[in-house]
């Protein structure tokens, strides 16, 4: 502003200057050219130069508009065309709210032609086709996506591994997720997005190695974390049973200390161990869990066990009932039912299958042991009682949901009556 003021001033000098000058003396200004003589004073002079000097300026001015007037015209129709955009893009993001897709992706195929932002309508047409259930129109525009824009792949790739995550196919998303993860192994999403695939496909193990980066990166809440964790131990156990008892031990030792004590990892333990053929010792494990604490857990995994002591197992199932009577469990006094039919110890199973059916528990349980009071009914002759036992252990059973294949597994180590 100072230097503006200054230039303005200096010029006001100036001319008051020349002005005092030409009024002292107007002077005389001759201009020959060839033939042509022009004789005029000073003033004159200034002022032919002033008129010429404004008619070029004008002059070039109006070259210079004629020149920029196409790429005016041309930045205008462009920011028409991105108005137009926002607006039409308004209406995607409202189409999806409504769901109304086959809608949306006419709209975003009006837009694909687009040289700025044709990714994004290529992109969002997929979706729209994909959310149809049109699978190769997805795909086509996926395909366009990539072949115009190959460096933004990975995030083609990416949308494809979230659709056959989504189609319940970790089969085909974990080999996509497993490439982009190699590229960028820190990226949260895609840490995420693997995790997930891992786990859908039982790779445990693999699970496992994703845990410390996803904890660093705080990719997942803490709590999330903490039941991924358990997931992946809990399936790695199943999976080692395959192995034996040394593995299990291996790995278990392996894990971190504050996992070792929850309910739900120790009867996983167990049931491996069981699978194994070491009902004894998952029995054991299981017990002395419970004299820690009493556990629905804990005594449900124990429901499970089929030890060659019986007279031990009874014997430690007996002293947790008793010292745990204000806090009754069904699956134990179920397990003690179980051990004292092996024992031949009538009265007593029948004293603990009874116990069974006055206490909360799942309808698997009251058919079990339905099933034996049925058995000791029929040893002593009474077959309507036993008929009646049979009759609703059926019952039972049909309030059970269907058994999905890993249940069944899971039963598959209960002890036969």
């Amino acid at each position: 502003m100072r230097r503006i003021l200054f230039v303005l001033i200096a010029l006001a000098l100036a001319v008051g200057a020349i002005a005092l000058l030409i009024m002292r003396d107007a002077g005389t200004a001759h201009l020959g050219w060839g033939s042509w003589q022009i004789e005029t004073t000073m003033a004159g002079l200034l002022g032919v130069t002033l008129v010429t000097v404004v008619l070029l300026a004008a002059v070039l001015w109006l070259v210079n508009w004629l020149v920029r007037v196409p790429v005016m015209l041309r930045m205008r129709r462009q920011r028409k065309l991105e108005a137009r955009e926002w607006d039409d893009l308004e209406h995607v993001l409202r189409q999806w709210v409504a769901a109304d897709w086959d809608a949306s992706e006419k709209l975003c195929k009006r837009h694909t032609a687009a040289p700025e932002t044709r990714w994004v309508w290529l992109m969002a047409s997929a979706f729209a086709a994909h959310q149809q259930g049109l699978s190769a129109r997805a795909e086509d525009a996926l395909k366009q996506a990539e072949k115009s824009f190959p460096q933004n792949a990975a995030s083609v790739r990416l949308m494809q591994a979230q659709w056959f995550m989504q189609a319940q196919r970790a089969d085909l998303a974990l080999p996509i997720v497993q490439r982009l993860a190699a590229q960028d192994p820190r990226h949260p999403a895609l840490l995420r997005l693997l995790t997930e695939a891992e786990r859908q496909q039982g790779d445990w193990d693999g699970v496992l190695q994703q845990l410390p980066m996803l904890t660093k990166l705080r990719a997942l809440p803490e709590d999330t974390l903490l039941a991924l964790e358990e997931d992946a131990v809990e399936g790695r156990l199943g999976q080692l049973a395959a192995q034996g008892v040394p593995a299990i031990e291996a790995f278990w030792r392996d894990i971190r200390k504050s996992l070792r004590g929850r309910e739900r990892l120790v009867a996983a333990k167990a049931v491996a161990l069981a699978t194994c053929g070491e009902h004894d010792q998952a029995s054991e494990l299981l017990l002395t869990a419970l004299k820690e604490r009493p556990s629905a857990v804990l005594a449900a995994a124990l429901v499970r066990m089929n030890p060659t002591q019986t007279r031990t197992a009874l014997d430690a199932v007996e002293l947790l009932i008793e010292r745990n009577k204000g806090a009754a469990n069904a699956d134990l006094s179920l397990f003690a039912a179980h051990m004292a039919w092996r024992q031949d110890m009538w009265g007593k199973a029948r004293a603990h299958a009874d116990t069974v059916l006055q206490l909360p528990a799942n309808e698997h349980a009251y058919a079990e042991a339905h099933i034996l009071l049925s058995q000791l009914d029929e040893r002593e002759g009474q077959s309507d009682k036993a008929l009646a036992h049979v009759r609703a252990a059926f019952d039972a059973l049909d309030k059970l949901p269907e058994m999905t294949p890993g249940a069944v597994a899971q039963r598959e180590v209960a002890p036969s009556i």
